[in-house]
């Protein structure tokens, strides 16, 4: 008879225990899930932010008009591939385009007045490595 008892309470041990465990294991699964999710939108918000300065500068600075050391914001004459090159590289973004029609991925546009007849244009800055 004392070993009928044992059993069952081997058996009821098993089953108060087994659900302590799975419980265990789900916590810890969705927090390294919920902590990987959190690493890549930190990433592309990393990204997102650096075209966003690149483009900040080059229309304030990088590509503006500049006449007696003074810098026009936002008057481009001509869009420099070369200084929109260099730009993007220092920042480490790769694969955008800027031009005044939308390209694929995502895109910000900047407000500009273009060439000497100062028109006023949407200049975007497309990449598709970011997905905000």
């Amino acid at each position: 008879m004392v070993n009928q008892s044992k059993g069952v309470i081997t058996l009821d041990t098993l089953f108060a225990v087994l659900p302590a465990i799975l419980i265990v294991f789900y916590v810890v699964k969705s927090s390294a899930f919920i902590v990987q999710q959190n690493q890549f939108q930190m990433e592309q918000q990393e990204k997102f932010d650096k075209l966003v300065s690149v483009a900040d500068y080059l229309v304030n600075y990088g590509l503006t008009k500049k006449e007696n050391g003074k810098y026009h914001p936002n008057w481009i004459i001509e869009l420099n591939q070369e200084k929109i090159n260099k730009a993007f590289d220092a920042s480490g973004l790769e694969k955008v385009k800027v031009g005044f029609e939308k390209g694929t991925g995502t895109c910000i546009y900047r407000i500009i007045t273009y060439g000497e007849q100062k028109e006023i244009k949407k200049l975007y800055f497309c990449t598709g490595e970011v997905s905000i």
